[in-house]
């Protein structure tokens, strides 16, 4: 399935891209990573993010091939909202949780 990025951005982004066929190809950065307040106190924001705003509900299909050779290579798709959105969201989604998992 072909990508469409018309009206998307970049956060940090790659030394090299390219689409080709449809497809999105990246070569990422050596070091880079979205690691959130670990039990370390590590913090790292500076992955490379192909985004586009939304609102309300939305589908993703995603497929990803890469050429992992290092421990931690990786690639994904990332759901970034604003920090207020995002601390209501995952209360209703831990109660939600809750909810279900206790129910016999």
């Amino acid at each position: 399935m072909p990508i469409d990025i018309d009206g998307m951005h970049w956060l940090n982004a790659p030394p090299a891209w390219e689409m080709n066929q449809g497809r999105l190809l990246v070569r990422s950065d050596d070091k880079t990573d979205f690691w959130q307040e670990t039990y370390y106190g590590f913090h790292r924001d500076n992955g490379h993010f192909l985004g586009k705003s939304r609102r309300g509900d939305f589908t993703a299909e995603v497929t990803f091939l890469g050429h992992y050779s290092e421990l931690y290579d990786q690639a994904g798709l990332m759901i970034r909202q604003a920090l207020d959105e995002m601390r209501d969201r995952i209360y209703r989604w831990r109660q939600t949780f809750q909810r279900r998992r206790y129910q016999w």
